[in-house]
């Protein structure tokens, strides 16, 4: 065998080697990368829930406005929470039914917008 043909097969050689050594710093490099992604994941959720437990704190306050509207809207926004999140379901609803019992002044009649509301949500939620 010759000078360049054992050149050659040692450079042969040595390109398998260096790309074993590569797969095997990109196979050892993919758990962290699978780890960074997760931790991404548990961020977003964890300001998604931030933000919704805002929503909810915010509309708590909002029931107690005195504009029908304002009222309606805090409604809503829980219903969108317990829409997005049905682990929280159950304090919405027992938020709500409080605020019906608590809060809603006695009436004659129809009951009032934010009653009837509140009524077809939590229906709907249970």
């Amino acid at each position: 065998m010759g000078w360049e043909a054992f050149w050659q097969a040692f450079q042969n050689v040595a390109l398998g080697v260096a790309a074993l050594v590569g797969a095997y710093v990109a196979w050892r490099g993919v758990p962290p990368a699978r780890s960074q992604a997760r931790a991404a994941a548990r961020q977003a959720e964890l300001a998604k829930r931030a933000h919704v437990l805002d929503l909810f704190n915010r509309a708590m306050t909002q029931l107690a406005d005195e504009k029908r509207e304002i009222r309606l809207g805090a409604i809503y926004t829980l219903s969108y929470v317990m829409d997005d999140f049905p682990d929280l379901s159950g304090p919405v609803v027992g938020f709500l039914t409080t605020y019906l019992r608590e809060c809603v002044p006695p009436y004659e009649g129809d009951p009032p917008m934010e009653v009837r509301e509140i009524a077809r949500i939590v229906q709907s939620k249970v």
